[in-house]
């Protein structure tokens, strides 16, 4: 005896609607929040990266996150923020083999978002210097550089 195969039928158009897809929501927003389920846009791109003022293709408060790629002496690099914040501190520490094998170095950049654009308000970099006589440099420096922005919502 084979084993039976049930299927349901749904009359065309074959997509339920939202509010009787079991999502708890009746819009598609409020079905994306439900299931955890975001969409995201494209909102900056630069191949090389900059440090300078970036224009968005939009706002960035029309997202919920907003998600920076960023790199620094070639280690890359993201994070992700809620746009309730505003602005987003850009960090990546490592080890010099050249430089001062005792040194950690942090770059680190801030940098502020309004409407359509994100700003660097500045740049450092902190070396802590890991042998006996324990210090902690800061230096300017321009060496973060951000080369995507991906805003994501419900």
């Amino acid at each position: 005896m084979s084993d039976a195969i049930f299927t349901r039928y749904v009359p065309p158009p074959s997509i339920l609607p939202i509010e009787k897809g079991g999502t708890g929501g009746n819009s598609v927003k409020s079905a994306r929040t439900n299931l955890k389920v975001m969409t995201e846009t494209l909102l900056y791109s630069n191949s090389s990266g900059t440090i300078s003022t970036i224009t968005l293709s939009d706002s960035y408060k029309n997202y919920d996150y907003v998600e920076v790629f960023f790199h620094d002496n070639g280690v890359c690099n993201s994070v992700k923020l809620r746009t309730t914040r505003g602005q987003v501190q850009l960090t990546n520490d490592y080890v010099s083999s050249t430089t001062n094998p005792s040194s950690l170095y942090t770059h680190t950049a801030l940098l502020t978002f309004s409407d359509n654009t994100a700003t660097f308000i500045r740049q450092a970099v902190f070396t802590v210097t890991t042998s006996d006589n324990a210090s902690i440099d800061r230096t300017a420096s321009n060496s973060v550089r951000v080369y995507r922005i991906v805003g994501y919502s419900y």
